[in-house]
């Protein structure tokens, strides 16, 4: 984005307000800007207190069939640290330029990575706009003055920006850039530089992502010629990557300013290596690709620094290292893989092995309503026997969009015979798809937060989990193990190693139990985990065991959708069956000493742990 001048009528703004903690936003030719209907514009990345913000306007956005004119603030990503909360206390205000009767709305909001947006819109009727001293002359100042944030001093900003209105000289300008072999870009590669209205340009494009999480495609657009210092650019960009055999092309669109400070636009997420990557779209033919750039210059805008008077001190926060958020990318992929419990990674809170279990279509007895659950389980291994633990805490489901989190609080006295908070945090499926905060660029993120607990703190821990969408190269992989004499095992004994899906395996079986009560069989698969880059890597793996029936083919089977890493290697069932079901000669899985083991293994996802929190782009 860019930044802009501020307004030469400096009667129009009161003299409490020059001081440096405001950014006052002039829009010229603001009819213009509403021919172009319900989006929102952005104005120039501008530094308030240390830190980077812009403002979003929509001059016909819509509540209760009523249009508004609606004002948000956007903390820009580059300005967070991950972990950090920024807390921030400011006024949205619209300037009367003809009465000095200011529009003001005060807000106050905790900006972190989850919620860079105030999420609260400052909203006032497009009618009462029309008809006061806030619309002069085609134009229309808006500002944002901060009150109390936690950053460090900063001086005055104030941009001007203009919209043209659109006729054909706004025509958008198209660049191609036909990529012959995809597989030998680099990351970044670049295309070479184009010129479009009069302007130079150029494409970025990140193979294995931006974060370089190797799950999304990034495509970013680079202005060259920035005009000068305080000068910039607001334009409508379209980026696209073609389907080179039916012409349905994947595409992106915004309206964004190009300045000194900004110099480029784009979208880390543009689209999933895994879409982009199926033949069956037609994105990528052998190893060519072809990406698009439209350009249009629809506005411009100028920025002036205003000298400041005196300081603003601002107080220090501290935040508790207790919470563990749990970002799912590909969401929708999971809701096709339909009811069943999702495993986050095993995380240490206070000294304490935890993960959290999600269920994405679960059900309550008799009610047919869809619920998305989510279960705290507490590892076994850090459970000694008779150990209780005291635990109070907030199961949460982010709102990335408006920072509106979903909270439920749950106190749980974890033990041996209890090591689930068996409290579920539930909420509707159809609740979190008709709120746009809770899915966001089809990511959903989870999390629980510890209030109280018999253990030291640590610091927060994350994961992003991936979930790869369901299709005919998701192949469900089979390995068999023949027990000749079950009687000969040992407790516990192994099957020979096996590969499925890219790795090695290996089942263990306890023929008298994990626990040697005697009572039941216990069953694992075990991954060995070489192949695993390192200690924040894991893989998600659809695995189901069964023990055959020799006559009647009605096999026992249990499965689950768990995280093999090299903390845990091993997932299975304490009690796969009871002794007694498996020795009666009835049932087919004993015959004679014979039994005959299954392991069916898919690869559905990866996922990464890191120290720190990476929401969004």
């Amino acid at each position: 984005m860019g930044a802009c001048a501020s307004s030469s009528r400096a009667s129009s703004v009161p003299p409490s307000l020059e001081e440096k903690k405001t950014f006052k936003w002039m829009i010229d030719g603001f009819s213009s800007l509403l021919d172009k209907g319900d989006v929102w514009t952005y104005s120039s990345v501008f530094e308030i207190m240390g830190i980077k913000w812009y403002l979003k306007v929509n001059p016909k956005d819509k509540k209760n069939g009523e249009e508004y004119v609606s004002l948000r603030l956007e903390l820009s990503n580059p300005s967070l640290k991950i972990d950090t909360v920024v807390n921030a206390y400011f006024k949205f205000l619209i300037y009367d330029q003809s009465y000095g009767k200011h529009s003001e709305h005060q807000v106050t909001h905790k900006f972190q990575t989850a919620s860079t947006s105030s999420g609260t819109s400052y909203m006032i009727p497009l009618k009462t706009l029309n008809s006061s001293g806030f619309l002069l002359g085609d134009s229309c100042v808006f500002g944002v003055q901060f009150v109390k944030v936690v950053t460090a001093k900063a001086n005055d900003k104030s941009e001007i920006l203009f919209v043209q209105k659109m006729n054909t000289f706004n025509e958008a300008k198209v660049y191609t850039w036909e990529i012959e072999d995809f597989f030998a870009l680099k990351n970044p590669s670049y295309s070479p530089e184009f010129e479009l209205d009069g302007h130079k340009w150029l494409l970025r494009i990140y193979p294995s992502g931006k974060d370089k999480n190797e799950n999304y495609l990034s495509l970013i657009l680079e202005m060259k010629d920035i005009p000068c210092k305080n000068s910039a650019n607001l334009v409508e960009l379209s980026i696209s990557i073609k389907d080179q055999e039916t012409a349905n092309h994947w595409k992106r669109t915004g309206r964004c300013q190009f300045s000194e400070n900004s110099k480029s636009w784009g979208w880390p997420k543009f689209m999933s290596l895994e879409d982009f990557k199926n033949s069956s779209n037609g994105y990528l033919v052998k190893t060519k690709c072809c990406i698009e750039a439209e350009v249009a210059i629809v506005g411009r805008s100028n920025e002036k620094k205003l000298k400041s008077k005196q300081a603003v001190t601002v107080p220090s926060i501290s935040s508790a290292q207790t919470t563990f958020k749990w970002r799912i990318d590909g969401f929708s992929s999971l809701l096709d893989k339909g009811e069943g419990w999702t495993y986050s990674r095993v995380f240490k809170i206070m000294g304490l092995n935890w993960y959290l279990k999600l269920n994405p279509m679960d059900r309550k007895s008799g009610d047919e309503t869809e619920y998305v659950s989510l279960n705290l389980e507490l590892c076994n291994t850090s459970l000694k026997p008779d150990t209780v633990v005291d635990a109070s805490f907030k199961f949460l489901i982010y709102d990335q969009t408006y920072g509106n989190h979903n909270e439920h609080q749950v106190t749980h006295k974890f033990q041996t015979a209890s090591s689930s908070s068996g409290t579920l945090c539930m909420i509707p499926l159809s609740t979190l798809k008709s709120s746009p905060g809770f899915i966001f660029n089809n990511s959903c993120v989870f999390g629980v937060e510890f209030i109280k607990v018999v253990a030291a703190k640590v610091k927060d821990t994350s994961e992003t989990l991936f979930v790869q969408k369901i299709n005919a190269f998701t192949e469900v992989k089979a390995f068999t193990w023949d027990i000749e004499d079950f009687f000969a095992l040992k407790s516990p004994s192994y099957s020979p190693e096996f590969e499925l899906g890219g790795h090695k395996w290996f089942l263990s079986i306890y023929p008298t139990g994990y626990d040697k009560n005697g009572n039941y069989l216990s069953l694992y698969l075990h991954m060995k985990t070489q192949n695993i880059p390192n200690q924040n890597s894991a893989e998600l793996v659809d695995y189901c065991i069964g023990i055959k029936n020799q006559e009647t083919g009605k096999h026992r089977k249990e499965a689950g959708r768990c995280q093999f890493s090299k903390n845990v290697d091993n997932w299975g069932f304490n009690k796969f069956m009871s002794l007694e079901d498996f020795k009666d000669s009835s049932n087919g899985y004993l015959v004679k000493t014979k039994c005959c083991i299954e392991a069916e293994v898919t690869i559905v996802g990866t996922s990464k742990m890191t120290g720190t929190i990476h929401f969004g782009p």
